[in-house]
């Protein structure tokens, strides 16, 4: 008869609610999908002791990790001793009628590696 092993597994808030942030921006979420029901029965189904954060904080997460990414971006493009060449996209959406501006960002590093930056 075989004994089954089992781990101990700490689990951490913080690192969870990064990732439900980063799951929104992936996926392009609206970010009152934390308000909904079954998003949150879900999440409660996986560890009933997560905090689930309101459409507000979920939003103030996302804006972070946007600053985050673009302090890293800044950073990258200071320190790099190679040419830069910037791709403008420019869409609208239909059903809003928002527009949306994506700048990306091609280079070749020091090793000859082609690198893309979506800014």
């Amino acid at each position: 008869m075989k004994l089954a092993r089992f781990a101990i597994i700490k689990f951490d808030d913080a690192r969870s609610q990064n990732l439900l942030a980063k799951s929104i921006i992936a996926h392009e979420y609206p970010f009152n999908n934390v308000d909904h029901l079954f998003t949150k029965d879900y999440l409660h189904s996986m560890w009933s002791a997560h905090h689930i954060p309101c459409r507000t904080s979920i939003t103030k997460m996302c804006m972070d990790i946007y600053e985050d990414y673009k302090r890293n971006l800044y950073d990258l493009f200071a320190t790099a001793f190679v040419k830069l060449c910037f791709t403008m996209d420019k869409w609208t959406s239909s059903p809003q009628n928002k527009s949306y501006l994506c700048i990306s960002t091609h280079f070749i590093d020091e090793l000859w590696s082609l690198k893309k930056k979506i800014n």
